[in-house]
C-alpha cells in the first residue's frame, strides 16, 4: 500500500532529526514511522513537489454556479447528478463529473436522497481516526442541515436570498479551529 505524502511540517521533523540529531535514516524511521524512502525524500527536499493531476471539468465559474443551485433550494437538492447536468451545463457534462465535483467540493447525497455539505471545501491535512473523521462529518452535517433550513424560513418570510458567502466564512473559521487544536494536540 501507498504511504501518504508529507506535509512541509513533517518534512521539518525529520530534517531536524537528521541534521540537528545527527539520527539516520533508520532511527528517523523507528521513531517517527515513516518509510526509509519518505525520509530519503524529506532530506533531500525540504518542499514537496508540485503534484499536477487532471485539471478539474468544470471551471470555478461553473463549480461556483453548481452549488449556488444545489443550495438554492430543497428541489435542487434532491435532483438526480443528471438532471442537474442537464438544467446547468445542457448535458456537456456526464453523471459522474458532476457528482465528482460535488464530492470534491463537500457534497454528500444523503439516505433521503437529498445533497448535503458536509464539509467546506479543501481537504483537512491531519491523521485523524476513522471515529474522528465520522463525528466531525456528523457535527458538520447536522450544523449545515441546520443553516440551511434556516435559510429556507428566511426565504419563505422575506423572499429574499440567503447570504451563501456568511455561511461558508462561518464553516471555515470553525474549520480552521479545528485544525488548530488537532495540530496542538500532536
Amino acid at each position: 500500500m501507498a504511504r501518504k505524502h508529507l506535509t512541509e511540517a513533517q518534512r521539518a521533523e525529520i530534517r531536524t532529526l537528521s541534521f540537528t540529531a545527527g539520527l539516520s535514516n533508520a532511527q528517523i524511521a523507528g521513531r517517527t514511522g515513516y518509510g526509509i524512502g519518505q525520509i530519503r525524500r524529506a532530506i533531500r527536499d525540504a518542499v514537496p513537489g508540485v503534484r499536477t493531476g487532471r485539471p478539474p471539468a468544470l471551471s470555478t465559474e461553473q463549480q461556483q454556479e453548481l452549488v449556488e443551485f444545489v443550495t438554492g433550494s430543497k428541489k435542487n437538492r434532491s435532483m438526480s447528478y443528471l438532471e442537474l447536468s442537464t438544467i446547468l451545463f445542457d448535458n456537456a457534462y456526464g453523471e459522474s463529473c458532476i457528482r465528482a465535483t460535488l464530492r470534491r467540493l463537500g457534497f454528500l447525497r444523503r439516505d433521503t436522497g437529498n445533497l448535503v455539505r458536509v464539509n467546506t471545501g479543501a481537504k483537512q491535512k491531519g491523521h485523524d481516526t476513522n471515529a474522528d473523521a465520522r463525528e466531525r462529518t456528523q457535527n458538520e452535517t447536522n450544523e449545515t442541515d441546520g443553516q440551511m433550513e434556516e435559510e429556507e424560513d428566511q426565504t419563505e418570510e422575506t423572499g429574499n436570498q440567503p447570504n451563501h458567502t456568511e455561511i461558508q466564512t462561518d464553516q471555515s473559521q470553525n474549520q480552521t479551529s479545528q485544525i488548530g487544536n488537532q495540530t496542538n494536540q500532536t
